[in-house]
């Protein structure tokens, strides 16, 4: 069965992933499978759990999808680094600014009560030396260490010898070191600036007005407006020159526009793949022999905060569907003149059949071409979807 015949089989008419996001990232099936990949698989995998009469059905991931799932998130991690020492004492301020908050916090407490710890045990050193501590007892010198370093001192206890004001002098310099240390360092991680850029499950691609474009969609989560906003969108690939050898090349993709002064809530990015362009030929199974990867960078510059921002999103080969589309999210609330973006919806897909309005042709033979049949295109940088 070739893959023209594949694209003839019914298929549910839209993919739904808000109410289960994770099974729709991780679906294996294709718009435009692979030639050889069987029916009966196609068939099991877009199984539809619920869903009649033309409404949106659920899919369930099956195991294959969850070991794809984990080797894509691996291939976005990078590849693996031989023989560079990276150790967190040598980039400490780095790891701290970057590391979760709960591991932080864990890191803060262990190092406090190390330090208390260190002091308590030095001053057990000399009996006696900590006036109302009993002698050998942890906890007693523990709780004058904590006195000392958070400067609480409520006079119960209090150095008695020449050897414990000197320590006493030292934790407190300590103290105050270690406070303004964490107290920066938690000053930094919160005034960090942070992107709250959604970005669409998968790039589709599609036919626009006769030609095939490649399309997704970013969503500012935080609905304020982001000031000359910029996108770039890059391939990345494998290639294999003669005289530099394998390598990961950056290809930029020209975009039908690039840039809006004001980005507030979605804008659908488009890149038309015309002769010029790096994906022009390619097809699923050629992307997937070069993993390729798209690169996507959004950067403005955040009115509320007064910083620049930049967002990042990469899709797989695998992310990329064919043939199908974004469902429409913006909609006119009817009698207020006003419109409704419904967010619900904003990763959800719907899947184009040979005959109608959009779909693309593609042969998986020889090198492989897209085949569309529609006219010379005629998008204008207007026609980018933007709220």
């Amino acid at each position: 069965m070739s893959d023209r015949d594949a694209l003839s089989i019914p298929l549910s008419r839209t993919i739904t992933s808000s109410s289960s996001p994770v099974p729709l990232r991780t679906l294996n099936s294709r718009m435009v499978p692979r030639s050889k990949q069987s029916l009966h698989r196609l068939q099991e995998e877009t199984k539809p759990l619920n869903g009649t009469n033309g409404t949106p059905a659920r899919h369930v991931p099956t195991m294959q999808a969850v070991r794809e799932r984990a080797e894509m998130w691996r291939r976005k991690d990078g590849a693996d680094v031989v023989g560079l020492r990276r150790t967190i004492i040598h980039d400490l301020y780095h790891h701290a600014l970057t590391v979760s908050w709960p591991k932080f916090m864990v890191f803060v407490i262990v190092v406090l009560l190390g330090q208390w710890s260190t002091f308590a045990g030095l001053y057990m050193i000399e009996p006696g030396g900590v006036a109302n501590a009993r002698p050998g007892i942890f906890l007693d010198h523990f709780s004058f260490s904590v006195q000392t370093s958070a400067t609480i001192g409520y006079g119960v206890m209090y150095p008695n010898t020449p050897f414990t004001v000197v320590l006493m002098t030292i934790e407190v310099l300590t103290g105050i070191l270690s406070t303004s240390i964490v107290t920066g360092l938690a000053f930094a991680r919160i005034s960090k600036p942070t992107a709250r850029i959604l970005f669409s499950d998968f790039a589709v691609v599609r036919s626009v007005h006769g030609v095939p474009t490649l399309m997704f969609r970013a969503g500012n989560k935080r609905r304020n407006h982001i000031l000359h906003a910029n996108v770039e969108v890059s391939l990345l690939r494998d290639t294999n020159d003669s005289d530099l050898g394998k390598a990961r090349r950056f290809l930029p993709l020209e975009l039908v526009r690039s840039t809006t002064p004001v980005f507030s809530m979605t804008w659908t990015i488009l890149h038309k793949i015309t002769p010029d362009s790096p994906l022009y030929g390619h097809t699923p199974a050629s992307l997937a022999e070069c993993n390729a990867e798209i690169i996507v960078l959004l950067s403005g510059e955040d009115i509320s905060i007064g910083n620049s921002i930049t967002a990042r999103h990469s899709y797989l080969d695998s992310e990329i569907r064919w043939n199908t589309g974004l469902v429409d999210i913006v909609s006119e609330v009817e009698g207020q003149g006003r419109r409704r973006v419904n967010y619900r919806k904003f990763h959800d897909l719907f899947a184009i059949l040979p005959g109608e309005e959009g779909f693309i042709y593609i042969e998986s033979e020889g090198n492989g071409t897209l085949d569309d049949a529609g006219s010379e295109s005629q998008m204008t940088e207007g026609e980018v979807i933007e709220i």
